[in-house]
């Protein structure tokens, strides 16, 4: 007799209230900041990959909450959203290192949950489980509001990098700017630059460009924005297509003095 296959383990994270009192506003705005966290935190290790939640417990008395990932979403993506929201806060309420993909807003959500610890006798506790990181409980205190507002006084990290997309809008509105939209996401990606820059990139509306400099993540929803160092120009012609790089497997090998022709051509 084949033995039944083991069940599926499904990352789930719980949020937990204990208190004399817990009222109803301080329960939603404990839910409301855990998904607004989880939100920010997936979105920092993966933009294209949103999850979706689902209640999978609620319960009284103690105040209880546990989410799943619904069964569409990707589990191991929820798995390590999960894993690294319930370790960042821990590393919050530890010192007062910023805690990896926690972006401003992240930090204001899990800032809120701070502040719920401890108020009028209330316990908050996280428990993530079916993650990369295992099962793990971590009890809040009131130190994660302390250090989330001394991280939020600091200027975040600055990150260099490079984008690539089309090159379109202009804009001379407030700063000298354009517009590349992401030539993975479509995401719009504003690039401040100087005047000789913008000039220069009137020049070249509708191609495809690279972008480098200082890459910023404001928060709040918004994009990501380029302090423009230098712009490369890609080409005019559409993305290369599957059959263009066939030569790339090693069952169709192309000739790479040809192969490079061709690109230099295009």
């Amino acid at each position: 007799m084949t033995p039944p296959a083991p069940a599926e383990i499904i990352p789930t994270v719980s949020l937990r209230l204990d208190g004399d009192e817990v009222s109803p506003d301080a329960f939603l705005e404990a839910a409301r900041s855990l998904l607004d966290l989880l939100s920010e935190v997936g979105r920092s290790l993966s933009e294209q990959r949103a999850i979706a939640w689902r209640i999978s417990d609620l319960s009284t008395g103690s105040a209880n909450l546990a989410l799943q990932p619904t069964p569409a979403t990707d589990r191991a993506h929820a798995g390590r959203t999960i894993s690294s929201t319930v370790g960042g806060l821990a590393e919050m309420d530890a010192d007062g290192t910023r805690p990896p993909h926690f972006s401003d807003k992240a930090l204001r959500s899990a800032t809120k949950l701070g502040r719920l610890a401890g108020r009028d006798g209330t316990h908050v506790a996280l428990r993530a489980a079916g993650g990369p990181g295992g099962e793990r409980l971590q009890v809040l205190s009131g130190r994660v509001e302390v250090h989330g507002r001394q991280m939020l006084r600091r200027p975040s990290p600055r990150e260099y990098g490079s984008v690539e997309g089309t090159l379109e809008a202009l804009t001379i509105h407030g700063q000298d700017a354009f517009s590349v939209y992401d030539a993975i996401t479509g995401k719009r990606i504003e690039c401040v630059c100087d005047r000789e820059t913008l000039e220069r990139a009137t020049e070249h509306l509708g191609k495809r460009v690279l972008v480098s400099g200082e890459i910023r993540h404001p928060g709040d929803g918004e994009s990501k924005k380029v302090i423009v160092e230098s712009f490369q120009l890609l080409g005019v012609g559409p993305l290369p297509q599957a059959e263009d790089v066939r030569g790339m497997f090693a069952d169709d090998p192309v000739d790479i003095e040809e192969w490079s022709r061709y690109v230099r051509e295009e």
